[in-house]
């Protein structure tokens, strides 16, 4: 398993990878993304897992952050979002792209990585726990539709 930053060359597994943990969005909403991520100077990152040479098995994004949940130093290394194909699941490759996460934000200054998912994502949760991520602070969004004065929406 190969470890390494995303090339331009990578683009369309990256796509594919993105497509997959985030189907809501548009495939020109990702493609938008990833190129607005790759002109950020250094404030973001990108790393694919590969095994033999070929084959990729995950991806994970990470970016420098001002502040985060339950972080007291400045910046501090965001996972993003992180992804791996079903069938490479449980084999170590969060852990590997989590560690090169670890290393670059390091490398940037950062003391304290942080991340988030929905508080429902069991699996998400579980995963994170078992790299040794705490769970900083619980929130829940909440959101309502504004009636005009007269009641209607």
């Amino acid at each position: 398993m190969n470890v390494r930053e995303v090339l331009p060359t990578d683009h369309d597994a990256w796509l594919a990878m993105r497509s997959a943990l985030w189907p809501h969005c548009t495939p020109e909403r990702h493609v938008t993304e990833m190129r607005d991520y790759a002109s950020r100077n250094g404030s973001f990152a990108t790393f694919v897992a590969i095994q033999s040479g070929v084959e990729f098995c995950g991806f994970i994004e990470v970016s420098l952050r001002s502040s985060a949940e339950g972080c007291t130093s400045r910046p501090v290394g965001y996972v993003e979002g992180i992804f791996v194909w079903p069938a490479f699941r449980r084999q170590g490759v969060g852990r590997q792209l989590v560690t090169a996460t670890q290393n670059w934000a390091a490398s940037h200054g950062c003391v304290e990585l942080a991340s988030d998912c929905h508080a429902d994502n069991e699996a998400s949760i579980r995963f994170h726990r078992q790299l040794g991520f705490d769970i900083a602070r619980q929130l829940i969004h909440f959101r309502r539709t504004i009636s005009d004065a007269t009641g209607n929406v």
